[in-house]
């Protein structure tokens, strides 16, 4: 699927060859080793009398090892060296924490992804029409991607079976009228595989540039058609789409706008068969309801927080995360300077109390991930807790181009609990740092 980048030569061998040195130094690796984080005590153990096979390791110690690893990848490789690792690995799935996002950078000379846990980037290899002429929309579990080309056809995109299917191309108004479409976002209710029928993609899509973003939806595999739905609001004024994300416990789309304000569309099938979208608007405060020192506090924070670069939705359990980002309006403008994560909070003490954003100030055993229609929320107990992660989906118009440039080199991490960026990935580096024609880094969601 990919092939690892160019580094040192012993770092190479480790990574393409892990059950092989794990054979050659099983032995003499038991005989000095002392307490190590993580691992069972039995290891400190086996110092005194060292095991002559890695079939004579004891389960606790692989299963242990298992856990360490970065990624699935690395599990697999490690599953292969005889058949009881493989036998331990299948029983323990389920103790194994689920596989963080990796950082797919999109390219049309040198597309690149990096395992999230592990210091490695890779050569993504895709397909030759997705390399040259995709832009990247959105993400789902399983490996899904959804892909506007440049060709003006709309797929969506396995990463893992490298499988491609075709979606519309074209909007249903409201009168009757078919007009071509640009995905600019989608998110999915399922994966199109293998259970089509449970799959609805909802989508942004924008009629001509520049122009605002309309909300389409599509069953997939019914119709030629997206099919529109206006997004009005209680003043009667719509705001552009700016995110949008399924919510699996409430069973709904979330659509974010502009204006902070948020659009629920619950699919369901309507008595023809046909899939429609049930519609809720629900305005949101900026503030918790009739606290001037909330909104007093909350207008201050923002005249220092620096100039917007992106709005992002997310759901954690039931909740719904609001998330803003920032760069720096003061010193160095081209990064990353805040990110804002906010809690829907929907039940006052009256009906009449109206929903408010309340700010997260820590995220305890949780990461967040942060892209385009593409926004997930972990439980993690390691380095990652606490922080969101978040994209460099900066546009940069470059003099003399007529395309818009992604330099990529402002992807980071985020600590809600002590306000502090950091770069991320830490392989840095021209394979990251590279400037790209293609689209904004994306998630590959498994």
């Amino acid at each position: 699927m990919f092939s690892s980048s160019d580094a040192a030569g012993q770092s190479r061998l480790q990574r393409r060859r892990p059950t092989l040195l794990l054979r050659r130094r099983c032995a003499s690796n038991f005989r000095a080793v002392g307490p190590v984080a993580g691992l069972p005590w039995t290891l400190t153990e086996m110092s005194k009398t060292p095991p002559t096979s890695v079939r004579d390791l004891p389960s606790e110690i692989i299963v242990s090892v298992f856990m360490l690893l970065p990624g699935k990848y690395d599990r697999v490789r490690m599953s292969v060296a005889c058949k009881s690792w493989r036998a331990l690995y299948l029983q323990n799935l389920g103790m194994i924490p689920p596989e963080l996002p990796w950082l797919v950078l999109p390219s049309t000379t040198k597309p690149m992804v990096h395992m999230t846990c592990g210091p490695f980037n890779y050569k993504l290899d895709l397909p030759a029409p997705i390399k040259d002429d995709a832009e990247f929309c959105g993400s789902h579990e399983g490996g899904w991607a959804a892909l506007a080309m440049n060709t003006g056809e709309n797929v969506l995109y396995n990463f893992n079976s490298k499988e491609t299917l075709p979606m519309p191309t074209t909007m249903l108004l409201e009168e009757d009228l078919v007009v071509q479409a640009i995905l600019k976002m989608a998110s999915f209710s399922a994966p199109p595989l293998p259970d089509p029928a449970q799959c609805v993609v909802a989508a942004g899509l924008a009629i001509t540039e520049p122009d605002s973003i309309h909300f389409a939806y599509w069953q997939y595999g019914v119709g030629a058609h997206w099919t529109r739905v206006s997004l009005g609001s209680r003043d009667g004024l719509s705001s552009p789409m700016v995110d949008i994300v399924y919510h699996t416990q409430r069973g709904c789309f979330v659509c974010l706008t502009d204006d902070q304000n948020l659009h629920f569309l619950k699919p369901r099938l309507g008595d023809d068969g046909i899939t429609v979208m049930e519609y809720r608007f629900l305005k949101v405060s900026l503030a918790q309801s009739g606290s001037e020192m909330s909104m007093m506090t909350n207008f201050l924070q923002y005249m220092n927080l620096g100039t917007l670069s992106g709005q992002y939705i997310a759901q954690s359990g039931n909740e719904i995360w609001f998330i803003s980002k920032y760069l720096d309006s003061f010193g160095n403008g081209n990064r990353t300077r805040w990110l804002r994560v906010k809690r829907l909070e929907e039940h006052g003490t009256s009906k009449e109390d109206t929903p408010y954003w309340s700010v997260v100030c820590e995220l305890p055993g949780r990461v967040l991930f942060t892209g385009l229609a593409s926004s997930r929320v972990f439980q993690r107990d390691d380095d990652f807790s606490d922080h969101a992660v978040f994209l460099d989906d900066r546009g940069i118009r470059v003099p003399g181009l007529l395309e818009v440039m992604f330099e990529r080199t402002d992807s980071g991490m985020f600590s809600v609990k002590y306000s502090r960026a950091k770069p991320w990935p830490p392989a840095g580096g021209e394979e990251v740092a590279h400037v790209s024609n293609k689209c904004p880094p994306t998630w590959w969601l498994h």
